[in-house]
C-alpha cells in the first residue's frame, strides 16, 4: 500500500519544481536548467513523478503560474510523467514540444549561458526518440521518432553554427546527430553536417572541447581499429561503441539496460514453454504455492527473461492454445497480460481479467481447496493490476472503469467462497481486497451486503480465518464505523485490530492508529506524545495539545494546516467535533482561576470571563453565541449546571461540575 499523497502535497512538490525552473532561466544558471531538463537521461525524482501522478491538472498550474514559459513547462511536465509511466512514444512527442519552445528561447539568448541546458535537451530527443521507437516496434507501430529527433537537431545545429560564442556547442549537437544516422543506417546524412563544421570559417576545430572532438573521430570505427591512431585507439573506438548518454559518471552504464541482448526465436520459444509447463505441472500436481507464483503478474514482477521472450515471440498466444488446449481460456490472456505489464501498458494488461475468470471456472471445480493461494493471488492481481489500468486511463482523458470492473469480478469469487466446506477459509481475504476496492471508489455502501455475509452466515466462524485477514477486515469495518460515527463500536474493532498487528509491520499499526488516535480523542482518552513520535502521526499533536490546553485557536490552526490530510482518512469532521471538549477545557481552566481567587464564587462564571478568554485567543464571540455553546455543553453532560439567563452567569454544579466521558462518545 503506497503512502497516499495529497493534491496539497502534489501542488507543493510541481510548483517548487516549476519554480527552480524560472528561477534557473532568471538568473541564468545553466547547469541548474540543464538538471531540471534531463528527463531520460537523469531520471526525474520520485517525488515529482508521484506529485504529477496525483495532480492531474499540473499543465493548467504551470501555463497559469509561468505565462512567460508556457510553451514550454506544460509538455516539459507531460514528458515527465509519461517518462516515468514507461510511456516512451507519449513522452517523446511531449517533449519535443518543449525541447521546440526552449530552442525558440535560447535562439532569443544573446549569450551561451544555456548551452549545458542545451546540450541536455539534444542528449534527451535522441534517447526518448530511441526508447519511443522501440516501444512503437514492439507494439507493431512505425517507428518514426528518431527520425523526427534527427530533424529536432538539425534546427539546433543551424541556431549554433552562426557566428558568436554560441557555435562552441555546434560540435556536441553533430555528434548527437552522428549517433542517430548511425543507428537509422543513414551515415550519408553526415556528409551536409561534416562539409559545415570543415569548411565554415566561422569553425575553428581546436577551440571545439576534446570530449566531442573525440567523439567525432570515434563513430567511422566503431567496428575497426584505425591504423593511425595512437596506443589509445582501442579505448577510444570501445568508449564510442558503448557510449549512449553524455560522459557523466556512471552514464554508460545506466544505458546498458535499454540495449537488450538479442534472442533467437528457438531460444525465446523455449523459455515460454518451460513457463507454460510450469503452470500445467503445478496444476496436475495440485501445487497451489508454485501456481500462485506463476500467475503473478503485477505484485511480483515477471522474470526478465520471460518477458524477453514475450516480445521476441509475438505468436506465444497459439503456442499456448496448442501446447495446452484445456488452459486455452487460461494461458493466452495470462501471457498478454504478463507481456503488456512488462511494457507497463497497464489498460492493455488489465484483460488478466480473461485469464482470471478461466482460472475461477476451473476453481469451481476442484474439489478441495489446494488452489486457495492462488486464488488469493489473482483476486490481488485483479485489483492492482486495475488500479493501474484506471490511473493510466485517467492520465489519457479515457474513462477510468477497470476497478469497476475487478469489484465485480471479486463479488464472483466471493460468491464461490461462500459456501459451505472448506473453501470458505478464503473468503475474508476476497472481502479485504473488495473493501480496499470499495475505499478507494467512495463506494464504502457496498461494504454493508459483504459484512452482511461474514458476520451473520451460519458457515462462517470468525476465528478460523487466518490472523492477518482477521486484522485487515477489523481495520476496514473499524474505519467504516468512524464514517458513521458509531465510535464505541469503532474503537473495539480498531484496537482489535492493533492488539492483533504483526508489531514488525509498523506501517501497518500507523494506518490503524491513524483512526483509531481520533476514534480515541473523541471518546475523551489522549495519546502520549511519544506514540505519536515513534508512529510519524504528529499531525495530531497539536490537536492533543489543544484538548489539554483548551486551546480553540490552535485546534483550529491544527485542522487548517493538516486539512488535506483529514478529508482524505475521512476523520476531519470527527476532529471538528472535538472543539466541544475543548470549550470545556477552557471552561474549566476558568473554574480553577476563579476558584484560587474567589474561592465562594468559583462555581459562577460569568459569561463575559469567556469572551475575554476567548477574543485573548483570537477568537470573537459575543455573549449570546458563547451562552449557545455553554447550553450545549450542558446538554452534552460536558457540565453540570445551569444558566442564570438575566444575569449571563453560569452556575456550576459543586460536586463534579465536568463529568468525565469515561470512554462514550460526546
Amino acid at each position: 500500500m503506497a503512502a497516499y499523497l495529497s493534491m496539497g502535497e502534489a501542488h507543493r512538490r510541481i510548483a517548487d519544481y516549476l519554480s527552480r525552473v524560472a528561477d534557473s532561466v532568471s538568473s541564468s544558471d545553466g547547469a541548474a536548467l540543464a538538471s531540471l531538463l534531463a528527463v531520460s537521461s537523469a531520471q526525474a525524482p520520485a517525488p515529482l513523478s508521484d506529485a504529477l501522478s496525483a495532480f492531474p491538472d499540473f499543465p493548467r498550474l504551470a501555463a497559469d503560474r509561468y505565462p512567460h514559459l508556457s510553451d514550454l513547462l506544460p509538455p516539459l511536465l507531460r514528458a515527465i510523467h509519461s517518462h516515468s509511466l514507461r510511456r516512451f512514444a507519449d513522452a517523446y512527442s511531449s517533449f519535443e514540444k518543449a525541447a521546440n519552445a526552449f530552442l525558440q528561447e535560447f535562439r532569443n539568448w544573446e549569450t551561451p549561458w544555456a548551452m549545458e541546458a542545451m546540450h541536455t535537451v539534444a542528449l534527451e530527443i535522441r534517447l526518448l526518440a530511441e526508447k519511443a521507437d522501440r516501444e512503437l516496434a514492439t507494439s507493431g507501430k512505425n517507428p518514426d521518432k528518431l527520425q523526427s529527433a534527427g530533424s529536432f537537431l538539425m534546427k539546433v545545429f543551424g541556431a549554433l553554427a552562426v557566428k558568436g560564442p554560441k557555435r562552441i556547442g555546434a560540435l556536441y549537437v553533430t555528434c548527437q546527430l552522428f549517433k542517430i544516422y548511425f543507428r537509422l543506417g543513414t551515415v550519408h546524412l553526415c556528409r551536409s553536417v561534416i562539409r559545415s563544421i570543415e569548411t565554415a570559417r566561422n569553425f575553428d576545430f581546436e577551440d571545439f572541447p576534446v570530449k566531442d572532438k573525440d567523439r567525432r573521430s570515434s563513430p567511422p570505427f566503431r567496428n575497426q581499429k584505425p591504423p593511425f591512431f595512437g596506443s589509445d585507439s582501442d579505448a577510444i573506438a570501445a568508449a564510442a561503441a558503448a557510449e549512449t548518454t553524455n560522459p557523466t559518471p556512471g552514464g554508460a552504464a545506466a544505458a546498458a539496460p535499454e540495449m537488450a541482448a538479442y534472442l533467437s526465436m528457438g531460444e525465446a520459444h523455449r523459455r515460454i514453454a518451460d513457463y507454460l509447463s510450469r503452470v500445467a505441472d503445478s496444476v496436475s500436481s495440485s501445487d497451489g504455492a508454485a501456481l500462485a507464483s506463476l500467475l503473478a503478474v503485477s505484485s511480483a514482477q515477471a522474470p526478465a527473461p520471460l518477458s524477453d521472450a514475450l516480445s521476441a515471440f509475438p505468436d506465444f498466444p497459439r503456442l499456448a492454445a496448442d501446447r495446452y488446449p484445456h488452459l486455452s481460456d487460461l494461458l493466452p490472456p495470462l501471457l498478454r497480460a504478463i507481456h503488456s505489464h512488462s511494457l507497463r501498458r497497464f489498460a492493455d494488461a488489465y484483460p488478466f481479467e480473461k485469464a482470471a475468470n478461466a482460472f475461477l471456472q476451473e476453481f469451481r471445480n476442484w474439489e478441495t481447496p489446494w488452489a486457495m493461494e492462488a486464488m488469493h493471488t489473482v483476486a490481488l492481481e485483479i485489483r492492482l493490476l486495475a488500479e493501474k489500468a484506471d490511473r493510466e486511463l485517467a492520465t489519457s482523458g479515457k474513462n477510468p472503469d477497470k476497478l469497476q470492473a475487478a469489484g465485480s469480478f471479486l463479488m464472483k469469487v466471493f460468491g464461490a467462497l461462500a459456501v459451505k466446506g472448506p473453501k470458505h477459509i478464503g473468503a475474508l481475504y476476497v472481502t479485504c481486497q473488495l473493501f480496499k476496492i470499495y475505499f478507494r471508489l467512495g463506494t464504502v455502501h457496498l461494504c454493508r451486503s459483504v459484512i452482511r455475509s461474514i458476520e451473520t452466515a451460519r458457515n462462517f466462524d470468525f476465528e478460523d480465518f487466518p490472523v492477518k485477514d482477521k486484522v485487515t477486515y477489523m481495520y476496514y469495518t473499524g474505519r467504516l464505523e468512524v464514517f458513521n460515527e458509531n465510535f464505541l463500536v469503532a474503537d473495539q474493532k480498531l484496537t482489535y485490530a492493533l492488539v492483533h498487528c504483526n508489531p514488525q509491520y509498523e506501517s501497518n499499526l500507523r494506518r490503524i492508529l491513524k483512526f483509531l488516535i481520533p476514534v480515541k480523542l473523541s471518546i475523551g482518552v489522549l495519546p502520549r506524545i511519544t506514540l505519536l513520535e515513534r508512529y510519524n502521526l504528529l499531525e495530531y499533536a497539536d490537536v492533543v495539545t489543544s484538548l489539554k490546553r483548551g486551546d480553540l485557536r490552535l485546534l483550529r490552526q491544527a485542522l487548517e494546516r493538516h486539512e488535506d490530510q483529514f478529508l482524505k482518512s475521512g476523520v476531519y469532521l470527527v476532529l471538528e467535533k472535538l472543539e466541544l471538549q475543548v470549550y470545556q477545557r477552557l471552561v474549566k481552566k476558568i473554574h480553577i482561576i476563579q476558584r484560587q481567587k474567589e474561592p465562594a464564587k468559583a462555581h459562577q462564571i460569568k459569561l463575559e470571563v469567556v469572551v475575554k478568554a476567548l477574543k485573548w485567543l483570537e477568537i470573537d464571540m459575543d455573549v449570546d453565541e458563547v451562552e449557545c455553546i455553554m447550553a450545549c455543553l450542558i446538554y452534552k453532560n460536558l457540565i453540570k449546571g445551569y444558566f442564570a439567563h438575566k444575569s449571563k452567569v453560569l452556575v456550576l454544579s459543586k460536586q463534579d461540575p465536568f463529568p468525565k466521558l469515561n470512554g462514550k462518545p460526546v
